[in-house]
């Protein structure tokens, strides 16, 4: 199931796992590290239900969060105020960013792998103008294995992202994501399994620069 239909269906039918995730080890680098970023503008594509973007938030970033589903926007902005946090949420479309630029970091958690195909040219075209010079794009994705149709290489980044500089790839490491996982919901635990199998697709995070 990808593409647009098993997006929405993820969520209609609870299985939208990715939510309950724990921050990731190499964004909170990214972010509190001792080399993190300086705050600044971020857009949060295909950001859900606000996780990713109220964890930017907090840290002093000014946050725009973008989704297909009008009902994860509801629930991000819910999320925000919850926490306490101001955050900007809007339903869209990754593919048409119009009105939307000068960010200096940009993430996808799980998001550009899958896109179709025939629509990632579109993607990156419309994440490359949203992007102020020299900056940050940091994708989480699953990589390609047969049976499980869509996901993201290295090389596609390489040649899809033209204006762009691939900084870092590195595999994310099985106690990493068993990490990450360990605040879903009993429900879907089934899919927290899944995801350490030595045969289910590789997990990857990869850095990019946007050229001057």
């Amino acid at each position: 199931m990808t593409g647009r239909v098993g997006y929405y269906l993820s969520y209609r039918l609870g299985l939208a796992f990715w939510d309950t995730f724990d921050t990731d080890r190499a964004l909170a680098d990214l972010i509190e590290g001792p080399n993190a970023l300086r705050p600044g503008r971020a857009l949060d594509l295909g950001c859900g239900t606000g996780r990713n973007s109220v964890y930017l938030a907090q840290h002093g970033w000014d946050v725009t969060g973008i989704d297909l589903v009008e009902t994860t926007i509801a629930q991000a902005r819910q999320r925000a105020t919850t926490a306490g946090v101001q955050a900007h949420f809007i339903q869209g479309d990754i593919t048409h960013l119009e009105g939307l630029g000068d960010f200096t970091l940009l993430i996808d958690f799980g998001c550009f792998h899958s896109v179709p195909l025939p629509k990632r040219d579109a993607y990156a075209a419309a994440v490359t103008r949203a992007a102020a010079p020299g900056a940050t794009l940091w994708m989480w994705g699953l990589g390609i294995k047969p049976r499980f149709g869509l996901g993201v290489t290295e090389a596609e980044l390489r040649t899809r992202f033209k204006a762009w500089c691939l900084e870092t790839t590195d595999q994310v490491p099985g106690q990493e994501l068993r990490a990450i996982t360990r605040n879903m919901p009993l429900v879907q635990r089934p899919a927290r399994a899944l995801m350490t199998r030595r045969w289910f697709p590789h997990a990857y995070r990869f850095r990019l620069t946007r050229r001057p």
